[in-house]
């Protein structure tokens, strides 16, 4: 260190929070996740911390050692979080009341949370859960949330919080529009298992318009029998995860090794670990240790430990068949892939081939259009893309004149395979698994 160096020394409260130094002129001199330590050359800086979407930032003169301790990030959050900027102690006792006075459905042996709030609405508007209904994975309605729920409005702003009993399997949770449109999601319960999903009504829509975004939001797994910790750091680390996968964030290290240190106990944060260090250090030592751990927490017909094995395996893995929908969209996209190579992963005539058709664009979890008695708009839509890839295909060979406005005036004719590579990239764009992909381009040839 020379004399007109000193050591910047950042130590943030949130391990996963990203810290980058700027100098003088705006040039990025460093970067670390949770903590920072480098001499620099004395001068005026720009510390930014980021945590789950929230940007702190602060000017340092540097003529000295200098070291800055950067308190935990108020960031939004569906779950009623301590230490977050949308915490309401009304709605932690609205959401442990609710698990400590469980509605008990038909089954045992598991537990289904949903906790739905608003986050800048007053008391005294339409209930948060309005439009939302829970399906057995037959369709079948199992819970009305707004039917059969009041919300609880002495916070800031109303809260519906149910603990269902279940028996382990898959549920669907249903949004319907009021004009009819409805989307779902996949909700899996596990033995032992308490499965939480907490949503929020998007701010700054109509009452009349507004409904839980189920594309959002945040999901946990807590034992059966274990109180609401809303202070749990674990719980904190999870909406960090959450945020890095879907917003790209690169601090998977700090994650993994947070998980290892939590002794590789908590099923989402594994989940989120997992797909993160595919996306990010495929390689990684701990990963095969991550899937270990997911198969002794969930088993191994869980859809969302299926997809990890899936993406994972090294080996064949012909014998596993999706049957039901995973909740992260991170999952589906490894199951679509693996299916290009092997279609028997997800046949044509299953169930999970069918819903594939009406999955939607969507982060961080798993939606689609729910099922009804008029064709799915999504097939159409589905097609029209595929028509219009392989229009570009057409073109791009010479045809110059090709004009491809419906199935019988195409001019050119739809190949009946694809390569590989362009079978994956076609399958994981449309977002629907190789069976599935394979029947869609024999409509087109009809």
């Amino acid at each position: 260190m020379s004399a007109d160096q000193h050591l910047l020394t950042v130590k943030a409260s949130d391990c996963a929070a990203e810290i980058t130094v700027y100098d003088g002129s705006f040039k990025r001199v460093g970067r670390g996740v949770g903590t920072y330590s480098e001499a620099l050359a004395d001068g005026l800086y720009e510390v930014r911390i980021r945590t789950a979407g929230v940007l702190q930032s602060q000017l340092v003169s540097l003529f000295e050692a200098t070291t800055l301790t950067i308190p935990p990030a108020e960031f939004e959050s569906t779950v009623p979080l301590t230490g977050t900027s949308t915490m309401d102690d009304a709605h932690q006792r609205a959401v442990d009341h609710a698990i400590r006075n469980p509605v008990p459905l038909d089954g045992s042996g598991s537990a289904l949370l949903i906790s739905v709030r608003d986050l800048s609405r007053t008391r005294g508007s339409d209930s948060p859960a309005r439009g939302l209904t829970l399906h057995s994975a037959a369709g079948d309605i199992v819970f009305d949330f707004d039917a059969q729920s009041q919300p609880d409005e002495s916070g800031r702003t109303p809260i519906v919080a149910i603990c269902l009993t279940v028996a382990p399997g898959s549920y669907m949770l249903r949004a319907t529009d009021p004009d009819g449109g409805a989307r779902e999601r996949s909700l899996i319960t596990t033995q032992g298992w308490m499965t939480q999903c907490f949503l929020a009504r998007p701010q700054g829509k109509s009452e009349a318009k507004a409904l839980a975004d189920i594309s959002q939001g945040s999901v946990s797994l807590t034992r059966l029998g274990s109180p609401y910790a809303p202070g749990d750091s674990l719980a904190r680390l999870r909406e960090v995860a959450l945020d890095a996968l879907t917003n790209y964030r690169q601090i998977t290290p700090v994650l993994a090794t947070a998980f290892a240190e939590a002794k590789f106990d908590d099923p989402v944060l594994g989940l989120l670990v997992g797909h993160l260090l595919l996306r990010d250090h495929s390689k990684s030592r701990l990963l095969p240790k991550v899937v270990t751990s997911l198969f002794k927490l969930l088993g191994a017909d869980h859809p969302d430990f299926q997809a990890l094995v899936i993406a994972t395996s090294r080996k064949d893995f012909r014998g596993i068949r999706i049957e039901r929908m995973p909740m992260l969209r991170a999952s589906w996209d490894a199951i679509v892939e693996g299916s290009v190579a092997v279609d028997s992963l997800v046949p044509p005539d299953s169930p999970v081939a069918e819903v594939s058709t009406r999955v939607l664009a969507s982060l961080p979890w798993l939606v689609w259009e729910a099922s009804d008695d008029l064709p799915s708009r999504r097939i159409a839509s589905k097609l029209a893309a595929l028509r219009g890839y392989f229009f570009d295909m057409a073109r791009s060979a010479g045809l110059d004149r090709v004009r491809a406005t419906t199935t019988s005036d195409m001019p050119y004719e739809a190949p009946r395979t694809l390569d590989g590579p362009d079978k994956r990239d076609l399958a994981k764009s449309l977002g629907v698994p190789g069976s599935v992909l394979s029947g869609l381009i024999s409509k087109l040839r009809e």
